[in-house]
């Protein structure tokens, strides 16, 4: 309710509303977003790496990169009592991706916010949070 308030404000930012069923005691996760490609290491090579014949050898560069996943990850596990109550490990998450300039190489900064509880709650009732 809190999040839906402050976006109608103009306040905040709803990224994203995934919804997650999952069976009694049973972990459920979604995730919502993209590869982030970031290079690891950079290597400048004396020859390329594909000779041409009849061609003088070129200098190449040689990179690793690694992908990193972005975007919202929420866990949930569920563990139904009698009398209407509900027990929930949340696990709401995020990895947002931006651009960060160096000044020589460009690379993406991920920014993570994660959250970890468990809440009861009455059968019907909601939970938000603001992972």
């Amino acid at each position: 309710m809190v999040i839906n308030a402050l976006a109608t404000q103009n306040k905040a930012r709803i990224l994203s509303s995934p919804r997650i069923l999952a069976r009694n005691g049973e972990s459920a996760t979604i995730q919502v977003g993209q590869e982030v490609p970031i290079i690891t290491s950079q290597q400048t090579t004396a020859t390329a790496t594909a000779f041409v014949p009849g061609s003088a050898p070129a200098a190449g560069i040689l990179q690793s990169v690694q992908y990193k996943n972005t975007g919202v990850d929420p866990q949930v596990k569920p563990v139904i009592h009698s009398g209407d109550r509900i027990d929930i490990d949340v696990s709401p998450g995020s990895q947002l991706c931006a651009n960060y300039d160096t000044g020589v190489t460009s690379s993406p900064t991920i920014s993570t916010r994660k959250l970890d509880t468990k809440v009861s709650l009455k059968d019907g009732a909601t939970y938000c949070s603001a992972a």
